[in-house]
């Protein structure tokens, strides 16, 4: 019987596995700050380690269904071959001989069987080889589409109006004749002479045009006063000769291709579906070690000692009288499981991946721990030592000066535990750093808020003002002050809102400059002070920036936007 490299535990006693494993220990202890245990393992004793390996037993199944249907092609005058299957109650698909495939991947594929093909009429044409055209339905004929079949179209000339506007009046049923006349306007004198002076006067008179008799229109030449003109397509016929039959009324069957017969057969849709399954079986002593191990278990580097490819893996081709091959039986009862009359295994795969697992016993000052080394790299799950015990006493500083309104102080702590980094503290360690940062940050947004308070109320008020009534500018930018400037009575209030938004903007910008202070006051006073203090700093930073930028002009860019948007709106 073939031999594998599988088991559970083995007792590890190399003199130079002992040291490497010392020197990981230290290597792992100095990487990790805030905690007193340098070069921990010269510290300990190692009283045991024993090699137990996690394996990962994966089966991958390529599942085939098969569907029998029937279908129909146009006869080509091949030979066909005996007939061996007349009915579907003579075919069992699954004794037909099909491609295997072995490649763990989907696929659909339709075959024909061979002894099943026979010749039938042509269902649709009845063996004639032709259908009536579906176009003329026999007729040669089909409706003329210029025209909708009516055998007239609109007048070109006048678009069925059937008349046009008037030429002479130009459209407005009269003619206007100018006559000018000299009429009496005042008297000059020249010396005692009185002079009378004239001056030219037009009259308009109206009479009603003679062409169109005062309608305006005149009747269309072209169609007579009609409004239509034969359709040239169908000269007036209203159909034409069928382009799709050539008007013989009918057309090559569709369905035979002309043929008169139809190729019956029956045949196999073939699908194959891959499925993989796949477990870990871990020592129940390395999960009591850290839960770290089963999260990080993927990560771990494998290697490869059980593989095996066969059309259905059977109990004497997997490893046998080890203690995962009744893991391996379930996973293979499982796939097999999946099986039904359409529904079959075409191909399997057996994989067991080995991840190496030492697990060392050591006592520190007459305590003893545990500690894992997982995969060829030597990834080192602590789970709880003295390194994790000091972590928790900084946690339980940490609280007690949360408790005792030392926020600044647990934030400090909580922080230097999470440098430490103990799996089973991250959640905890977390939550401590969350809940003292809101606290620390609340007094600071109540400094905001008093900041917002102070400088808000003066800066408003001035700078409206400002930007009503001085707004200075550099000498380029003196137009804006022109009352012609189309833009001049919306610029000042644009620049309000600009203000506004400004303001806002250092209300956002305090509270992301107080959060990236990395070292806070321990005085709660003296955090609202330094919340208030920036507020008040970045409002005035900010607005003396948009007052040197209305000075060159640059602003009128916000301007012309609100401009255009009111103007479309």
């Amino acid at each position: 019987m073939e031999s594998y490299n599988i088991y559970k535990e083995i007792e590890e006693k190399n003199p130079i596995t002992v040291m490497s494993v010392t020197s990981q220990i230290n290597q792992w202890s100095n990487s990790i700050p805030n905690h007193p245990f340098k070069n921990f393992g010269n510290e300990i004793t190692i009283l045991g380690m024993n090699r137990m390996p996690s394996y990962l037993i994966r089966v991958r199944t390529l599942y085939e269904s098969r569907r029998l249907y029937k279908s129909e092609e146009p006869y080509k005058q091949q030979t066909l071959p005996k007939l061996k299957y007349a009915s579907e109650k003579e075919i069992d698909i699954w004794d037909v001989n099909l491609q295997r495939q072995e490649s763990f991947s989907e696929n659909t594929n339709h075959y024909t069987i061979t002894g099943s093909e026979q010749l039938v009429p042509c269902s649709t044409c009845k063996t004639t080889g032709y259908i009536t055209c579906p176009e003329c339905n026999g007729k040669k004929k089909s409706t003329c589409t210029t025209c909708s079949g009516k055998g007239y179209v609109n007048c070109r000339s006048c678009g069925g109006s059937k008349s046009h506007r008037c030429n002479t009046c130009s459209g407005k049923g009269y003619r206007e004749q100018y006559f000018t006349c000299d009429v009496f306007d005042r008297y000059e004198y020249v010396g005692n002479e009185q002079i009378p002076i004239y001056r030219k006067q037009t009259s308009i008179t109206k009479e009603s045009c003679h062409a169109c008799y005062g309608r305006g229109e005149r009747e269309c030449s072209s169609c007579k006063g009609k409004g239509t003109e034969p359709c040239k397509t169908c000269d007036g016929d209203g159909d034409i000769s069928c382009k799709k039959c050539s008007a013989t009324g009918k057309i090559t069957c569709t369905n035979c291709r002309g043929s008169k017969y139809m190729v019956s057969s029956f045949n196999i849709e073939q699908k194959t579906i891959p499925q993989r399954n796949g477990k870990f079986i871990m020592n129940h002593l390395i999960t009591q070690v850290s839960q770290e191990y089963s999260q990080r278990i993927e990560e771990f580097k494998r290697s490869s000692v059980f593989t095996k490819s066969t059309p259905l893996i059977r109990p004497e081709f997997w490893p046998q009288k080890t203690f995962i091959e009744e893991d391996i039986k379930k996973l293979v009862d499982s796939s097999v499981a999946v099986q039904n009359s359409n529904y079959k295994i075409m191909w399997q795969s057996l994989e067991i991946e080995m991840i190496e697992t030492l697990l060392v016993d050591y006592s520190f000052k007459g305590k003893g721990y545990k500690i894992v080394f997982a995969g060829t790299e030597m990834n080192i799950i602590a789970g709880e030592s003295p390194i994790s015990g000091f972590e928790r006493d900084l946690i339980g500083q940490a609280e007690q000066e949360y408790q005792s309104g030392r926020e600044v102080d647990a934030y400090s702590l909580y922080l230097k535990a999470k440098e430490i980094d103990s799996f089973n503290e991250r959640e905890t360690v977390s939550k401590g750093i969350e809940k003292s940062f809101n606290l620390i940050e609340l007094y600071h947004n109540r400094g905001r808020v008093i900041g917002a308070v102070l400088s808000t109320p003066v800066i408003l008020p001035f700078l409206y003002h400002y930007y009503f009534h001085i707004n200075k500018v550099f000498g380029f930018a003196d137009f804006m002050k022109n009352p012609d400037f189309f833009l001049y009575r919306h610029h000042p209030w644009v620049m309000l809102l600009v203000v506004i938004l400004f303001q806002y903007s250092a209300w956002t910008a305090t509270l992301e400059a107080l959060k990236t202070n990395g070292k806070f006051s321990k005085s709660r006073n003296m955090r609202i002070f330094y919340g208030a203090l920036m507020m008040i700093f970045l409002s005035v930073i900010l607005q003396l920036t948009l007052i040197l930028l209305n000075a060159t002009g640059f602003t009128l860019i916000f301007t012309i936007f609100a401009w255009l948007f009111t103007f479309w709106v």
